[in-house]
């Protein structure tokens, strides 16, 4: 393989937590673990999304009761969810958010390393099993390994400098300002300690 090739993190781009969508006439306790109901979870993304992974961090006779269907995208799983087919979607705000305004979906819980700001009222699902976590669900810029990083920089600088970003930090709180350098730093301390906690959970996890 051409080493100018090889893709590697250059910059952190952000994160959030997982919501659990399900359907208005959804009545089961979620997060009532002693109630061995299944529910079939639809995630996006294949077997090893952060949604699934984040339900098997939890004790086997909890962990046991949601099974996991996987979608290639969470449009398709959101598809299912509404005719019935699943009981609930895990992914992020957006994919169910219009959803969620227009009725017909709701917000049951929230699956993460903080409470985010969309629906702080629903119930964080086991939130004291992930605080010491790394939150899977992170995004990071990805790129050729010759990509020059200061021209990352400079994009980020200027959505820094965006009046609608501004706004955006004054309705959400302070947005952690990242460089090329920290952000690459940041992926190595996240990506180690997943991959640590994935091992004493024995989940094996494909990428």
């Amino acid at each position: 393989m051409n080493k100018s090739s090889i893709i590697v993190p250059i910059s952190y781009l952000g994160s959030q937590s997982s919501f659990m969508a399900v359907r208005p006439d959804f009545k089961t306790n979620i997060t009532d673990c002693q109630d061995t109901k299944p529910i079939f979870v639809g995630t996006a993304g294949g077997g090893n999304t952060a949604g699934y992974m984040m339900i098997k961090m939890l004790e086997p006779h909890c962990s046991k009761k949601f099974i996991n269907v996987p979608y290639k995208g969470g449009s398709q799983a959101i598809v299912d969810l509404l005719a019935g087919n699943i009981d609930m979607f895990i992914g992020a705000y957006a994919a169910s958010s219009a959803y969620v305004q227009a009725g017909t979906l709701k917000i049951a819980a929230e699956i993460g390393t903080t409470r985010s700001q969309p629906y702080n009222d629903v119930p964080m699902f086991r939130f004291d099993l992930y605080k010491k976590m790394p939150n899977p669900l992170a995004w990071y810029v990805f790129a050729t390994k010759n990509t020059d990083t200061k021209d990352i920089e400079q994009a980020f600088e200027t959505i820094y400098n965006m009046p609608e970003f501004q706004e955006f930090q004054q309705k959400n709180g302070v947005v952690r300002q990242i460089t090329a350098k920290s952000g690459a730093e940041q992926f190595i301390v996240d990506a180690d300690k997943l991959a640590k906690i994935l091992q004493k959970q024995e989940i094996k996890a494909s990428n």
